[in-house]
């Protein structure tokens, strides 16, 4: 028996056809949230610390999303972080905040007016299939742009620049890994001894690779 679509009700709305931005970095998705979240009845956020810490455990360990319950993590996450409080956006990023107008305390959005949800996070485009599972209803909006663009948008960016160091390769990344743009498990050493300008580059064009496959996998609407 087909079980009946979860319902997703935050603040009393019940959310329909919720709005995800999907690039790679620096394509511009930020842009279009801040555009989203500026318009009547949307609350858009970006980049919220619920939302955040499950899209990079994703990112760098995909076994993770094909597990029986990555759509109710991911889903939660996206319900604590589309929650609006007196002090909800004290929570959040500040490039989120300024685009929402925010100053002092309060929410950015009055609950009364919202009708539509959406989030721009940065890499939110490697939780595609995961999102794609808890809200089948949802409407993806996906950012292609010219990588040489995206790229010297990469290298001066200190947050991006930072998933090159040696580092960040915990034990639990693992590769093949879309999110480094390693798509083979021998390419590891080549890609530690790039320069970070290849490495940036091997993230585009990964992204641009899953933004392929996932327009394939979306169902007609």
């Amino acid at each position: 028996m087909r079980l009946p679509p979860h319902i997703l009700v935050v603040n009393g709305i019940k959310v329909r056809r919720p709005v995800f931005l999907l690039g790679a970095p620096h394509s511009g998705a930020d842009l279009l949230a801040r555009a989203l979240k500026r318009s009547p009845g949307f609350h858009v956020t970006t980049g919220r610390a619920s939302v955040a810490h499950v899209v990079y455990a994703f990112a760098r360990k995909p076994s993770i999303g094909r597990t029986s319950g990555a759509v109710r993590v991911l889903r939660d996450a996206l319900a604590e972080s589309w929650q609006v409080s007196p002090r909800s956006c004290g929570q959040c990023a500040e490039p989120c905040r300024e685009a929402g107008g925010v100053t002092g305390s309060g929410p950015c959005v009055d609950p009364g007016e919202v009708t539509r949800f959406g989030d721009g996070s940065p890499d939110l485009l490697y939780s595609a299939p995961v999102l794609l599972q808890a809200f089948p209803d949802a409407r993806f909006v996906q950012l292609i742009r010219d990588g040489r663009d995206a790229v010297a948008g990469m290298l001066g960016d200190p947050a991006c620049l930072a998933w090159f160091k040696p580092a960040m390769l915990s034990d639990s990344t693992e590769f093949p890994n879309a999110f480094l743009g390693v798509n083979k498990d021998e390419h590891l050493d080549r890609w530690k001894g790039m320069p970070a300008a290849g490495k940036a580059a091997l993230r585009w064009r990964s992204a641009v690779r899953l933004s392929a496959e996932l327009r394939r996998e979306l169902p007609e609407r």
